[in-house]
């Protein structure tokens, strides 16, 4: 009998401990892209804290709001736009936020993200270069997940 209740508190601890562990994200941030007829959708999911550690200038420390983030598209898309770089044979893309659905929210393991929804005027096919800029700065362990690449602090751009 004290053998199954040993095991039921231990199923119980690793419940209770797993999860939490292993839901931790901070600082993880994912680029997913997609080719359309009029260039490159681009969709970024960040945390909320990472955006608001990323654009302490003009961000309050508080609380960020949909109303806040309306305001500021520009201050969003410049951001974007200097942070993710995408070249097309050398010549820089430019990004600019979905005017229908510039961001939108969502919650992943525990974590509230930001999802920038953008197009490029490059298409993928000929896409040479996409790098990220300024961001291992102010978060040297942040990872971002580009389809099937991690882009670090040590590998911040991949060539297609």
């Amino acid at each position: 009998m004290s053998s199954i209740r040993f095991i039921l508190l231990s199923l119980v601890l690793l419940v209770g401990v797993v999860p939490t562990s292993m839901a931790h994200t901070f600082s993880t941030s994912f680029i997913n892209l997609k080719s359309q007829a009029d260039g490159l959708q681009i969709r970024w999911q960040l945390t909320f804290h990472d955006l608001l550690a990323l654009n302490q200038t003009w961000m309050p420390e508080d609380r960020i709001s949909g109303e806040m983030l309306n305001q500021n598209l520009d201050k969003l898309q410049l951001f974007a736009q200097k942070t993710l770089i995408i070249q097309s044979h050398s010549e820089p893309c430019k990004l600019t936020l979905d005017t229908n659905t510039p961001w939108s929210t969502m919650t992943f393991a525990r974590e509230q993200y930001i999802v920038l929804e953008m197009t490029s005027d490059c298409p993928r096919d000929k896409l040479s270069k996409l790098a990220v800029n300024d961001i291992w700065q102010e978060l040297p362990d942040h990872k971002i997940i580009v389809e099937n690449t991690t882009l670090d602090q040590h590998t911040p751009h991949i060539t297609p």
